[in-house]
């Protein structure tokens, strides 16, 4: 998996009107899902928690790495490529 800390913040001006409502806190295009594809990722939260809603094409897959609960990392599968992804 590339770094998924080399990410790409998107400027408010360029958020649709739908990603307006979901009122996050920043979103970013990261690289979260297996073979290295990038997804939209909407932030909520900070500090010692917080979640992202990850948006992919269908049947992306995230990184298992993003799933370990020994880390502080767990996600949960909503429907086909959008997940949530939570921070502790």
């Amino acid at each position: 998996m590339k770094d998924s800390y080399a990410n790409r913040p998107v400027p408010p001006e360029y958020w649709s009107d739908q990603v307006r409502r979901l009122h996050p806190k920043s979103v970013k295009v990261l690289f979260v899902f297996e073979d290295d594809q990038k997804g939209v990722c909407l932030s909520y939260g900070g500090g010692f928690l917080h979640w992202t809603l990850v948006l992919g094409p269908p049947g992306a897959r995230l990184h298992p790495s993003l799933n370990d609960p020994n880390t502080d990392s767990v996600s949960i599968r909503w429907t086909d490529g959008i997940y949530d992804w939570l921070q502790g």
